[in-house]
């Protein structure tokens, strides 16, 4: 069964405004579960969505490239002993979500669990440079916030960039 490149654009159309069902696509599209189902799994071996989930209740998401790092980054922690523990994958998504795909063994552990989050995930919070490594880091990259597009969108305030504050960050 051929998959039209104009139906599927519709589904991506409908994955740029966030995460959603298969049911909510088949809505979108006007099209069968079955040919919803099978372009999904086409994207998903393209690698331009992710499933989040895995049951009847999976929802799926328009992966996000962050040029140059991509859209998909491997995620570790660091054990009591010095070695290194896979958490899993962390997916970047449009609308600015994030989607943690944790591994059996870190969900077991008690380490992470799969989750879909706006914006930086829960676990990655305390990563943000604060206290005075902010302030060096808000002095070594104030030109950044000079440019537009990391001072303007949905979730930002403009702020007076003639100088760097801590209310920049």
């Amino acid at each position: 069964m051929a998959h039209s490149t104009s139906t599927t654009d519709s589904l991506i159309v409908r994955l740029n405004s966030g995460n959603t069902s298969s049911a909510e696509l088949e809505q979108a599209t006007g099209k069968s579960q079955s040919w919803v189902s099978t372009a999904l799994r086409r994207l998903i071996t393209q690698r331009r969505v992710v499933r989040v989930g895995s049951r009847r209740g999976a929802r799926y998401a328009l992966r996000r490239d962050i040029p140059p790092i991509g859209s998909a980054w491997p995620l570790y922690r660091v054990g009591r002993d010095g070695e290194p523990i896979d958490l899993g994958t962390l997916y970047a998504l449009v609308a600015d979500e994030f989607y943690l795909e944790a591994t059996k063994a870190a969900t077991a552990a008690g380490l992470a669990v799969a989750s879909l989050s706006a914006g930086i995930p829960y676990l990655l919070q305390d990563q943000r440079p604060g206290g005075s490594l902010a302030a060096q880091f808000r002095n070594d990259f104030h030109s950044c916030m000079l440019r537009r597009e990391f001072r303007t969108g949905p979730m930002s305030t403009t702020y007076d960039t003639s100088r760097p504050t801590e209310a920049m960050w």
